[in-house]
């Protein structure tokens, strides 16, 4: 096995690289993807796929998984409750009446933003296969899980338990992509 190839993998791996990135990177510079393979330490090269998946073949990408996740619940997010924030603004009296501040609703709405942007970062990073979407992950998820426990002191509701098993699924594949890294 080539030491300096070794010692390059060591080294992209210690700054947070992925393999997938690593091996693409050394591919690029011409390296024989055969030698690549057993640096890494894969024992059978037709083992592991050679297309953008980190995982071995019939094994599931759950940063894959996590991307997909993370992006499509962003967007449902973003969807439904977008249009939950727009009817309530037009339809209930006490905003129709004034009796609430605009500027509740404006840290309602700029709270829904962040949330959505934050998971489009976390699907973004998971995307790239960077291992600080992990902790990142797990500190979003647990936030939102003390949110849901105070939401649920107010109102028990199909909504609350659609929630909840949403963000378990996200914890689930977070858990699952740590995993496999």
């Amino acid at each position: 096995m080539n030491q300096q190839l070794k010692d390059y993998i060591d080294q992209a791996r210690l700054v947070g690289d992925s393999d997938e990135k690593i091996r693409n990177e050394l591919e690029n510079q011409g390296w024989p993807r055969a030698e690549v393979f057993e640096a890494f330490g894969y024992e059978k090269q037709k083992n592991f796929q050679l297309n953008n998946s980190a995982a071995p073949i019939g094994m599931k990408d759950y940063w894959h998984t996590a991307y997909q996740s993370f992006l499509v619940i962003a967007i449902l997010q973003l969807i439904f409750v977008g249009m939950a924030f727009a009817i309530v603004a037009t339809t209930d009296p006490r905003y129709l009446l004034g009796q609430y501040s605009v500027s509740i609703f404006i840290v309602s709405f700029g709270v829904l933003i962040l949330s959505v942007a934050f998971l489009i970062l976390l699907a973004i990073l998971f995307k790239k296969h960077k291992r600080i979407a992990i902790p990142i992950s797990y500190v979003v998820l647990s936030l939102d899980i003390i949110s849901f426990g105070i939401d649920l002191i107010k109102s028990v509701s199909p909504v609350n338990g659609f929630r909840f098993a949403i963000i378990l699924y996200l914890l689930w594949v977070t858990y699952r992509a740590q995993k496999q890294y």
